[in-house]
């Protein structure tokens, strides 16, 4: 396969191109370079001689000579996307860049470059550039499988972004990724600094989610659905009527039935390709090990602070990452808990309020923090961004506002402060 760079001049095309092969150690192509040696004529020559046409038939040529090549980059003129013939062929064996710049960066790198053919006809330099950029941006869009935006970034960045993408297409997966998961991770891996090996990360990794209701059912859809490989979701309830307006795995077909397993059949619709293991059990401390001992990480889905507090002290005593989530009405919080580097629940809120009275809640407001839960999850499993560590992060949906606080480790703390 080829990498195949196009966009106007000015875009970087020739030194990325250069860059690329010796970071790759492939050849480097030249379309423009190639139309010179072949026609014995410069550029500028080759149109004032014989005209646009002739050497746009002479570029289609060059470009149906690729064919048969593998593993070059190809710096394409600017116009070589004007026939839809070229596009196909670059295409076909090659992933199309498109290096954009605005008209200000074009002018601003090109302005003292030797002279070149005039593309339009009485018009000045910056008036041509401006509309020639107009007429080809849309078949810019059309060809590229990647567009790369070069205003105000140093050649290594663009080079390193080119091959981020290429390497998500390209590279072999690592062993077990199949190539369905691959097309369906695709979105994902292309995020900078995810790739193959953060999604294989995420395929490696068990979740322990504590509670399948408001919270966990929309951290479970996103963890499966970004390919978490073994998630074990834990509720020892079974799906009343009022939940159905934020338990959005739950149907009334599944009232009175167990959370956990419907939930798990649900998830498993939604992504056949990860293990879903539903648990209808209680969490205390006796059976948290059990439950929970084989994490990579806890996510604290749960609706009263009693059973918080058992993850918590789990979490402490086995040092494993816990995502903290709650919710009331219109309001939620998230914190990542990781002892010893952070503070722990028991830091943040020591008392445990009286369980089992009825809150009010608004779906949205689960929808969005146990998404968030499930956004940290996945951060920290492919290790990528950063954490909410040592800060509680608070939604108010009635005034749309999210506010981080900082939270300080208690050195007296009954449950973590023996490990300061």
């Amino acid at each position: 396969m080829n990498i195949v760079l196009t966009g106007y001049r000015g875009t970087g095309k020739s030194a990325v191109a250069r860059l690329l092969a010796k970071k790759l150690g492939w050849q480097s192509l030249s379309l423009d370079a190639m139309i010179v040696q072949q026609e014995g004529g410069t550029i500028t020559e080759i149109v004032d001689a014989r005209g646009w046409n002739y050497f746009r038939d002479a570029e289609s040529t060059c470009i149906a000579g690729l064919a048969g090549h593998d593993r070059k980059i190809v710096d394409t003129g600017g116009g070589a996307i004007l026939r839809p013939q070229n596009v196909q062929a670059l295409r076909q064996n090659g992933l199309v860049f498109w290096l954009k710049a605005c008209p200000e960066t074009i002018v601003a790198r090109i302005k003292n470059s030797a002279a070149r053919p005039a593309l339009t006809q009485g018009k000045t330099f910056i008036e041509e550039i401006d509309e020639v950029l107009r007429e080809r941006t849309p078949l810019y869009h059309a060809a590229a499988d990647f567009e790369i935006d070069t205003d105000g970034k140093a050649l290594e960045k663009i080079a390193d972004d080119i091959l981020h993408y290429f390497t998500c297409i390209a590279e072999p997966a690592p062993p077990g990724l199949t190539p369905p998961e691959r097309s369906r991770y695709l979105r994902q891996m292309l995020i900078s600094g995810w790739g193959l090996q953060g999604q294989e990360r995420l395929r490696s990794a068990t979740v322990f989610i504590a509670g399948a209701g408001g919270l966990g059912c929309p951290a479970a859809l996103y963890l499966a659905a970004a390919g978490v490989g073994t998630i074990r979701l834990c509720d020892f309830g079974l799906v009343e009527a009022s939940n159905l307006n934020r338990q959005i795995l739950y149907t009334e077909a599944d009232i009175g039935k167990e959370k956990a397993l419907r939930a798990a059949e649900a998830l498993k619709r939604v992504n056949p390709h990860v293990t879903v293991e539903p648990l209808f059990e209680k969490i205390d401390d006796a059976s948290i090990e059990r439950l929970a001992g084989s994490a990579d990480l806890m996510l604290d889905c749960l609706d009263n602070f009693e059973t918080r507090h058992v993850l918590n002290r789990f979490a402490v005593r086995k040092s494993m990452p816990l995502v903290h989530a709650g919710i009331e009405g219109l309001a939620g919080q998230l914190s990542f808990i990781h002892p010893p580097h952070t503070p722990c629940l028991f830091c943040m809120f020591a008392g445990s309020p009286p369980a089992g009275r009825i809150f009010p809640v608004a779906g949205v407001t689960p929808g969005i923090i146990g998404t968030a839960q499930a956004a940290a999850a996945l951060k920290w499993l492919t290790g990528i961004g950063s954490t909410l560590q040592g800060e509680l992060l608070v939604w108010d949906v009635a005034i749309m506002e999210f506010q981080k606080i900082p939270i300080a480790k208690n050195k007296n703390c009954p449950v973590c402060g023996h490990t300061s």
